[in-house]
């Protein structure tokens, strides 16, 4: 059951969610700085929007960073952990949801990196909360075959590839990370 204009409040400076009944009025939002709300809407896929760092890209309702890789490869699992670890658990492996976030990769990523995309319960699905499917239509010729496990974004042919789940580590020399923001 979906209830309607609830409302929370994130305190910036502590980790604790305050579930509010109402809308605040503009008097008390100004006497606690630091504070974000959102409503109903901004929640309904159950994503929590976050803060964009200042050196992260943010392109429609996600953020995006690029870092060096510490190894020469790496699989799925060490990736998306050091996502996790480096930026906090809000931070994954990156997807995308429509063709301007599509569009980063094939603009600005010139070599391979994993996509928050697995294989689970006979088929490959998104990660993270997300209900889009744009991403389906992005596949390599060929791609996903039937044993395949997890997705990543080869650069080579601009489009998705997927590898079984008992790969060996994929050689990469950097790591996207992504954050959901929220609609801008």
């Amino acid at each position: 059951m979906r209830v309607p204009n609830l409302y929370f409040d994130f305190q910036t400076s502590a980790s604790s969610c305050v579930l509010l009944t109402e809308v605040p009025s503009a008097s008390s939002l100004t006497s606690f700085p630091g504070t974000l709300i959102y409503s109903d809407s901004d929640l309904l896929d159950g994503r929590v929007p976050q803060q964009c760092p200042s050196t992260w890209t943010r392109i429609g309702n996600v953020c995006y960073t690029t870092d060096t890789a510490s190894t020469s490869s790496a699989l799925w699992e060490e990736d998306s952990s050091y996502c996790s670890s480096a930026y906090g658990p809000a931070a994954t492996l990156p997807t995308f949801e429509t063709e301007e976030q599509w569009g980063y990769f094939v603009s600005n990523i010139s070599v391979r990196v994993w996509f928050n995309i697995r294989y689970i319960d006979g088929a490959f699905q998104m990660l993270g909360g997300s209900k889009s499917t744009f991403w389906s239509s992005k596949w390599e010729d060929g791609q996903p075959g039937s044993a395949d496990g997890f997705a990543f974004f080869n650069a080579r042919s601009g489009a998705m590839r997927a590898v079984p789940l008992d790969v060996s580590p994929m050689p990469r020399p950097e790591v996207v990370c992504m954050m959901y923001a929220g609609e801008p």
